[in-house]
């Protein structure tokens, strides 16, 4: 690219200095051409690494993967740039990267986000996989607080679900589980039935923690658990175990309440154990993780939990998949996970519900404490 050639960036509608604007058309106009040694000397002249032209909203990120040098992906992260930065289509560099299959800068943009995570979980931050939303989805009280209705949809697929009101006012279907996810509990219970209690010939210990549409809870009863029981606090959800006779299930413990209050303080352990809750975000997640050295039975005893925090964007679900990986073994515990294909489920699953999952395999983990737990 000539000097002719260069970008030129629309400040009509942007209010930052035309200084910064010039040096972030340079910037942009550098990883254009390809060439690194300018790309180098526009950020050390402090152009923005992390500015996004309007149009199509790419930042110095974008512009690197699309080029595919490593290096220069390098550079702009090292120079500030917004590693999960969306542009006007809602993709990442780390979208455009993938585009182009090339795993080695995808693998650059989701380290830099894996590093940034751990950083903001230190400093107890506000996570970018924590996403703001206005609807009971993101909020715990506010969910607890709307009416839940359980219903078939045009497909025949089962539905529990909350209709909300968005951003705009507007009335959106909140699905809190849909029977699209049957796929994926049932591989879940087949992989956690390899779970053993301590003692041969005791049957298992089972814990679910948020009962949905109870597909879960029907496969662990298929495996005769000794101890069967369920955390729940949505008043919903609870009249409606009520009414299909759960409490009267072999072995079932209806615990009603949330899991922070029923779990609070407890010596029980539990040979298997699931954690698939609503309007809750990865703090949340991770503090039910910190639990699992005290309520796992022992090493032969299984944990899983549904795995879809920023399963919207490849990106972002790459990046929260393996920050749980981290988490869990910095507790002790290892993890397997197990792709579930997942796309055909999805093809007619939301009707009128908003997608919370878009991805074609579902990364589903099975957890085990490496050593006996203490006392």
């Amino acid at each position: 690219m000539s000097a002719a050639d260069e970008l030129v960036l629309d400040t009509a509608d942007d209010a930052l200095p035309a200084e910064l604007l010039e040096s972030a058309a340079s910037l942009h106009s550098a990883l254009l051409a390809h060439d690194l040694d300018a790309v180098k000397a526009a950020l050390a002249d402090g152009a923005p690494a992390w500015y996004q032209s309007p149009d199509p909203g790419w930042g110095a990120l974008h512009y690197a993967a699309e080029w595919g040098s490593e290096e220069a992906v390098r550079a702009v992260l090292d120079g500030g740039a917004v590693w999960n930065a969306v542009d006007k289509l809602g993709n990442t560099a780390g979208d455009i990267a993938i585009s182009r299959n090339d795993a080695s800068t995808y693998e650059l943009i989701r380290d830099a986000g894996l590093r940034s995570e751990l950083l903001l979980n230190l400093l107890a931050s506000h996570s970018a996989i924590k996403v703001e939303d206005p609807t009971p989805a993101g909020d715990l009280e506010s969910f607890l607080a709307s009416r839940l209705v359980y219903r078939q949809d045009a497909s025949g697929q089962e539905v529990c679900a909350v209709t909300a009101q968005d951003a705009d006012g507007r009335d959106i279907e909140v699905g809190v589980m849909m029977g699209w996810e049957r796929r994926i509990m049932e591989e879940t219970a087949r992989l956690l039935s390899a779970a053993e209690p301590p003692e041969e010939g005791d049957g298992l210990r089972v814990l679910n923690v948020g009962f949905g549409l109870g597909i879960i809870d029907t496969l662990f009863q298929s495996l005769s658990p000794s101890k069967h029981t369920i955390i729940e606090p949505h008043p919903d959800v609870l009249a409606h175990m009520d009414s299909t006779g759960w409490g009267s299930k072999r072995g079932v413990d209806i615990r009603r309440g949330k899991w922070q209050d029923v779990l609070k303080g407890g010596e029980e352990r539990w040979d298997v154990i699931y954690f698939d809750t609503f309007s809750e975000d990865y703090d949340d997640l991770r503090e039910f993780f910190a639990l699992l050295p005290s309520i796992l039975s022992g090493p032969k005893a299984r944990f899983s939990f549904f795995n879809g925090l920023g399963a919207t964007n490849a990106l972002f679900y790459d990046v929260a998949t393996h920050l749980a990986e981290l988490h869990l073994s910095q507790l002790g515990l290892s993890t397997q996970w197990d792709d579930v294909y997942v796309a055909q489920d999805l093809e007619d699953a939301w009707e009128d519900s908003r997608q919370y999952f878009t991805m074609e395999w579902y990364k589903l983990p099975v957890c085990w404490l490496r050593r006996a737990p203490e006392g």
